[in-house]
C-alpha cells in the first residue's frame, strides 16, 4: 500500500490574496480592520509623502491608498493581500517605500504585494500602458 503522503499535493509556493466577503470574515477580522480604518481618520494621519517618509514602520495607516495590507476591489469588497498576517507584522507595508529604494526585481515586488512575479510584470505593463495613454492624451489636449 502506498504512503498516504505520496499523493498529497505539494505545498503552496507562496501566500495568495484572499477576497473576503464571507460572514466569518466580518465576525472575525472586520472589527480589527474597522479599528485600523477609524484610526486612520485621525488628525495625525500624514497628508503628503514628505510627512510620512520618516513615520513608523510598518505603517499603521491601513486606510492609506499605498498600504499593501488590503485593497478595495471595484465591487467594493475588501481583499486581504496577507491574510495570515496582521498589519503590524508586515515587513514592507508601503508601496512608496518600495519605490524609494529604486530598482527592484519582479520577485521582490511580487513578494511585497503578495502576488507572483508574472502578476507583478502584468501590473507593471498595465501601469506603463496607462501612463503612455495618459501622456498621449495630454499631448492631444495641448497640456504640458
Amino acid at each position: 500500500m502506498a504512503d498516504r503522503n505520496a499523493s498529497a499535493p505539494p505545498p503552496a509556493l507562496g501566500r495568495r490574496c484572499k477576497r473576503s466577503v464571507t460572514e466569518r470574515f466580518y465576525k472575525e477580522r472586520m472589527p480589527l480592520v474597522r479599528l485600523r480604518l477609524v484610526h486612520a481618520a485621525d488628525s495625525d494621519r500624514p497628508r503628503t509623502r514628505g510627512e510620512c517618509v520618516d513615520g513608523a514602520r510598518p505603517c499603521p495607516w491601513v486606510g492609506c491608498r499605498q498600504h499593501l495590507y488590503l485593497d478595495v476591489t471595484r465591487a467594493g469588497n475588501l481583499q486581504l493581500n496577507f491574510p495570515d498576517l496582521e498589519p503590524d507584522e508586515m515587513g514592507e507595508s508601503c508601496a512608496l517605500d518600495l519605490a524609494d529604494r529604486g530598482e527592484n526585481s519582479l520577485e521582490d515586488i511580487g513578494a511585497a504585494m503578495g502576488v507572483t512575479r508574472e502578476r507583478a510584470r502584468q501590473i507593471e505593463t498595465q501601469a506603463l500602458t496607462s501612463l503612455a495613454l495618459d501622456g498621449a492624451a495630454r499631448l492631444l489636449r495641448g497640456d504640458r
